[in-house]
């Protein structure tokens, strides 16, 4: 991880991305920090509705309506994506940052067949000819162990699986060489063993080509299996940041700790699993101070009025929380 951390491809800084919606603005991202090294995977975790999915959206500005993001910076390679103009994002999206999405059908357009849609997408963004474009879409097929790559061409997305409709978004993701690609919930439509597969083929071919993965994903078990470093996000923030070995093995956030306490594990044997008490908070009206100071069983009078700083409690291990400030 040492030479990962000399160079980093993105870094976000003091992030807020918010939805205004009739019943309130939504506060769904809120100065969130965070740097994403070259050739790493990093995985973004957290539980349903904490802000994830948007930073992920943000990387590219395609948060959807009516969110959109209100300050901070984002910058790739020396580039700050918030203010580049949308031509200058086009050039940037699908060539040198790319997406996979949850539904595979949310990248592949119904009525047209797969070799069509990735031949369009390959000559567009690296501006070859066709020729070209089809034999580099041929081994995109190969590369995701797709069956029959040249049948595959010809058929249209309703005609496969949904485990080959996934090969083929990652197909498609992977075809441009990408520096980076986020990865939202990949394999969440998917049975276990599919997923399992589908991973450890996405982070194969990360390697091959040297490309940096953000994994947006709330399975912890997916977690420990393919990530190099973990960040937490909790309700619009980044609560916890550390490689993979020292958050699973020292989690230092009480939500964190919470998280992990709730996996299944085949070597205890338990009558039932431990849960994180209350409520996930409004993002409309969030707590003052930590957000997570109502569930937090270590709460203070400190914690529920002022907001912690991301602290460096062990050497490359950051927490957002009171209890470690002193050290």
């Amino acid at each position: 991880m040492e030479n990962l951390k000399k160079s980093i491809l993105l870094s976000i800084r003091n992030l807020h991305v918010y939805y205004y919606t009739p019943d309130g603005v939504v506060k769904a991202v809120s100065g969130v920090d965070l740097d994403v090294y070259h050739g790493e995977i990093l995985a973004l975790v957290g539980e349903s509705g904490c802000g994830k999915t948007t930073l992920g959206y943000s990387i590219l500005n395609l948060v959807p309506p009516p969110g959109r993001i209100v300050s901070g910076s984002i910058i790739f390679e020396g580039r700050d994506l918030t203010r580049l103009s949308r031509k200058e994002l086009d050039e940037i999206r699908g060539k040198e940052i790319t997406m996979i999405f949850q539904d595979p059908m949310a990248s592949l357009n119904p009525v047209f067949r797969i070799g069509d849609q990735m031949i369009d997408v390959v000559v567009h963004k690296l501006r070859v000819d066709k020729a070209e474009a089809r034999k580099i879409v041929l081994n995109a097929l190969k590369a995701v162990r797709l069956p029959n790559p040249e049948e595959i061409m010809h058929r249209y997305p309703h005609e496969l699986s949904g485990g080959m409709l996934q090969r083929v978004v990652i197909a498609m993701a992977i075809s441009t060489k990408p520096k980076l690609v986020i990865a939202d919930e990949p394999t969440t439509a998917l049975d276990v063993t599919i997923q399992a597969a589908i991973l450890k083929l996405l982070v194969e071919l990360a390697r091959e080509i040297n490309t940096t993965v953000i994994l947006i994903t709330h399975n912890m078990g997916v977690v420990a299996e393919v990530a190099d470093r973990v960040a937490v996000m909790y309700a619009g923030h980044i609560i916890e940041v550390g490689n993979v070995f020292d958050v699973f093995s020292k989690p230092l956030h009480p939500y964190t700790k919470g998280l992990l306490s709730c996996v299944p594990r085949v070597d205890i044997e338990v009558e039932a699993l431990p849960t994180i008490g209350g409520d996930v908070p409004s993002l409309i009206n969030p707590p003052p101070g930590c957000r997570f100071h109502p569930r937090c069983p270590y709460a203070s009078e400190k914690c529920r009025r002022e907001e912690p700083p991301m602290i460096e409690a062990e050497p490359d291990h950051f927490v957002k929380c009171w209890l470690y400030a002193k050290r």
